[in-house]
């Protein structure tokens, strides 16, 4: 039953940890999945927690290693987001292919 305590209570537990990533990848990932997310549902939360901790990550570039801020490297327009590198201004692939 704590599932319907947590659908119902009446103030978020914002003391709940985000593992702060490690990379630009982990950064990443966690972008694009808020961007699946608020294309869906318009009224996702702007101030995702894991969001901000990504953007303030700092990453080395895969291709040109520049260091800097994860948040950058990422543009937003709307609920739609691009990620370029401020320094060699590469884009990461947008898909990712399993050879499975």
């Amino acid at each position: 039953m704590g599932f319907l305590s947590k659908l119902f209570s009446s103030g978020g537990n914002n003391s709940e940890p985000v593992a702060k990533p490690k990379d630009f990848l982990e950064c990443l990932s966690i972008v694009r999945a808020w961007s699946s997310r608020a294309a869906i549902d318009p009224d996702f939360d702007m101030n995702d927690r894991s969001l901000n901790i990504a953007l303030n990550t700092p990453v080395t570039c895969p291709y040109c290693n520049a260091h800097y801020a994860f948040g950058q490297a990422v543009h937003f327009s709307g609920a739609s987001m691009e990620v370029q590198c401020p320094s060699c201004k590469t884009k990461p692939r947008q898909g990712y292919q399993n050879s499975n």
